[in-house]
């Protein structure tokens, strides 16, 4: 059969006219038969002749049914579902005369599943430098959409899956917008009534967007962070600790936010270790000991607010609180510390003790070499010219 022999529709046996042919795995099909398939339909090539016949009265079944169809909600701005809540039936269609696009009925009975993808569609802002050209903000700042994808798997021998952007035309630029909520409600509402779910109440819906807003807690745990132990003895030690907290940010520019902290929390996670770390190095408390510290909590965590001043302009938030929830030393530091107690209750009793106690004897002086004994702190095993436990000189 040449290329340009005429070619008639094997199902209403029209004349197809030039590029008017649609190829079935065995025969011919017009454009007019063609249109009349369901639009979710996408397996013609390798449909036969008898397979588009059934199809095609299932359709005009389908059509006759609409009439007792009485939709009472509607999904969606472009591609629309109208949902019979009475029937349990839904048809999904772009057109606001539903009827005219002969959509197909679909039972909730055949809805398999229901899933919605969130998809986020960002593209870079950009400035200009003294020279006009254009440059990169530092860090980049986006701006963003938002893509509500509903899939709806059903059981049809003709279909498994129907797409419907919940959001087309309107799509919402941030998830702290009224518009981004609104669109998850309908979602959530569109899931449960074609899974058959039961509807989630009013007070139940507004406990679920709780989480969502213009506010963040993160937490922050600061290990190793040095700590300078001095007192009016003369001790001296830098001590490791370790500060555990959380604090509350609030979003100021969300372009900077989404890239600086909603990607990542470790980058200003680690901004806020730092801060713990210089603030605790810096602190001077003479004679306050590490396990003390939560009773100073007031004035560290106003020094640590004033080391965050610079957090909006770098992470898009603005620090609001910050709770120190504990702080604690490491094993060494606390064997450290436990050392010194002991040296003070030794250097207690060698000034006098309790009234009528007699007078504590002066250890022996050990032996110019080898491993001592500190006789103010009692550490043990001491081989330099300082006791390793409270820097005190050997003795000799």
């Amino acid at each position: 059969m040449g290329l340009f022999d005429k070619k008639y529709c094997d199902v209403c046996g029209d004349k197809i006219g030039l590029l008017g042919n649609r190829k079935l795995e065995d025969g011919n099909l017009c454009k007019n038969c063609a249109k009349k398939l369901s639009p979710f339909f996408s397996e013609r090539r390798s449909s036969t002749v008898a397979q588009i016949k059934e199809q095609l009265a299932y359709r005009e079944q389908n059509q006759r049914e609409l009439a007792n169809l009485n939709p009472t909600v509607t999904y969606g701005r472009g591609r629309k579902i109208f949902v019979d809540t009475a029937a349990k039936k839904f048809v999904c269609t772009y057109m606001t005369d539903w009827k005219s696009d002969n959509p197909d009925i679909i039972s909730f009975s055949q809805v398999k599943d229901v899933k919605l993808n969130i998809e986020e569609h960002k593209s870079e802002i950009y400035t200009k430098d003294a020279e006009g050209k254009r440059i990169s903000y530092k860090p980049p700042r986006y701006e963003y959409e938002y893509e509500f994808e509903i899939t709806i798997f059903v059981d049809s021998p003709y279909f498994s899956e129907i797409e419907m952007e919940l959001s087309s035309s309107n799509r919402p630029d941030s998830p702290y917008t009224d518009l981004y909520r609104e669109y998850e409600r309908q979602a959530d509402e569109l899931i449960r009534t074609l899974k058959g779910m039961p509807a989630q109440t009013a007070s139940a819906a507004a406990g679920q967007s709780t989480g969502t807003g213009m506010a963040q807690t993160i937490p922050c745990a600061a290990n190793d962070v040095l700590y300078r132990y001095m007192d009016s003895d003369g001790i001296d030690l830098t001590l490791k600790i370790n500060v555990a907290l959380k604090f509350d940010v609030q979003i100021i520019d969300e372009n900077i936010y989404r890239y600086m902290v909603l990607e990542d929390t470790t980058k200003i996670q680690s901004a806020m270790k730092m801060a713990v770390q210089t603030v605790i190095l810096e602190t001077k408390m003479p004679g306050v000991e590490p396990d003390q510290l939560p009773a100073h909590s007031i004035e560290i965590m106003s020094a640590l607010m004033a080391k965050c001043k610079d957090f909006p302009s770098i992470y898009g938030v603005a620090v609001t609180s910050i709770s120190i929830q504990r702080i604690i030393m490491d094993p060494e530091s606390n064997k450290m510390m436990m050392q010194v107690k002991q040296l003070k209750q030794r250097k207690d009793a060698m000034n006098g003790g309790a009234p009528g106690a007699a007078p504590v004897q002066a250890a022996a002086a050990p032996a110019a070499s080898g491993p001592w004994d500190c006789p103010i702190c009692g550490g043990t095993g001491n081989t330099g010219k300082f006791c390793e436990y409270c820097g005190e000189k050997r003795p000799g």
